[in-house]
């Protein structure tokens, strides 16, 4: 369902409301008189009901109403039509392989391991490289390599060859666990965010670090190059915010650019969104076009933001778009190619 949901209007949107009066005075209404509340009723039909939700956030709308269900349908469940077992703790992540018909995942047991989706659940391959648990990969581009990020201050981002399986580079930058890794567009760069919410970008080609910044308080959970511009990267974080860089702009000291790039990184380091999921973790970003983000967080929604009206003031970038259904934090989504579809998966299965 798309909308703003009925959670997500408060009790000052009606308090604030004013009407016409002579010489240009307005007068405030009152929700406690009677004769006000019963202008604003006929005045928004929908006034009882707002009023009832008003004070009651969607996130916790989820957890405590007991028609939620009814009026967003929770669809049957759907038997597995296989199922591979040989991990032997939890799976963070899986990805296509470069191969066709393979797949590769990462696991907390510090494995990636290569299945054949047809042969029955066989795992033909056990690559073993990181210190401890797996938490990210990813194939990049069309280059027949595969990247994996980890737990740990060293071998925490493995750049693997194919179909060797071979580890070709070890990727520094990140002094803690990196927990997600990017690919650009083009498969010449890569992003990767770790524990302390420092975004690296890496020249794969090289083997080299191009830019280190940190960009978010506490863990930064995700990261995410547009596909229409390999030069434009987004991250989220656990501090509730969506960053924005543009790569070209990104090395160069201030005093070489523009005056309103220049003040920006002397306040904030890049452009973005505060508060994108009203002050909760972001966990994931999705970054379609060069106006269109999405992202999605702890409040148990998706949103759909266009970047032509974001800005650098907390709370000042209007959300497009709100996505409701879910009923807890939302920690993965993708968006269709032609960009007419999107998926989202969270903790409620």
């Amino acid at each position: 369902q798309e909308g703003k949901g009925h959670g997500s209007t408060s009790t000052a949107g009606f308090g604030a409301m004013r009407s016409g009066g002579l010489n240009g005075r307005r007068k405030k209404l009152n929700l406690d008189n009677a004769a006000d509340a019963a202008k604003l009723r006929a005045m928004n039909p929908d006034f009882d009901e707002l009023m009832d939700t008003a004070d009651v956030d969607y996130r916790t709308m989820c957890r405590t109403s007991a028609d939620f269900a009814t009026r967003f349908l929770i669809p049957p469940l759907v038997d597995p039509a296989r199922s591979f077992r040989e991990h032997t703790n939890s799976v963070d992540a899986v990805c296509w392989g470069p191969e066709p018909g393979r797949f590769v995942s990462a696991s907390h047991d510090g494995t990636l391991r290569v299945w054949d989706a047809g042969l029955g659940g066989k795992c033909t391959d056990v690559l073993k490289g990181h210190d401890g648990g797996v938490y990210h990969c990813s194939v990049v581009g069309k280059s027949r390599h595969v990247v994996s990020c980890g737990t740990g201050s060293r071998k925490n981002v493995l750049l693997w060859s194919w179909p060797e399986k071979k580890v070709t580079s070890d990727l520094k930058g990140h002094r803690r666990s990196v927990h997600h890794s990017a690919v650009s567009p083009d498969g010449s760069s890569l992003a990767t965010t770790d524990q302390e919410g420092v975004v690296v970008v890496h020249d794969l080609e090289r083997g080299v670090s191009l830019l280190q910044r940190s960009l978010h308080v506490g863990v930064a959970h995700g990261t995410a190059f547009c596909r229409e511009d390999r030069n434009l990267l987004c991250t989220c974080g656990r501090d509730g915010a969506v960053n924005l860089l543009d790569l070209r702009e990104a090395g160069r000291p201030f005093w070489e650019l523009s005056s309103m790039i220049a003040n920006c990184v002397a306040v904030r380091n890049c452009l973005g969104i505060a508060r994108a999921h009203d002050g909760r973790a972001v966990h994931v970003v999705d970054f379609p076009g060069q106006h269109t983000l999405f992202s999605g967080g702890a409040d148990h929604k998706m949103k759909k933001w266009d970047l032509r009206v974001a800005t650098t003031v907390p709370g000042a970038a209007p959300c497009a778009a709100e996505f409701l259904g879910h009923t807890s934090p939302v920690r993965s989504l993708a968006v269709s190619p032609d960009g007419r579809l999107a998926m989202t998966g969270c903790e409620d299965g």
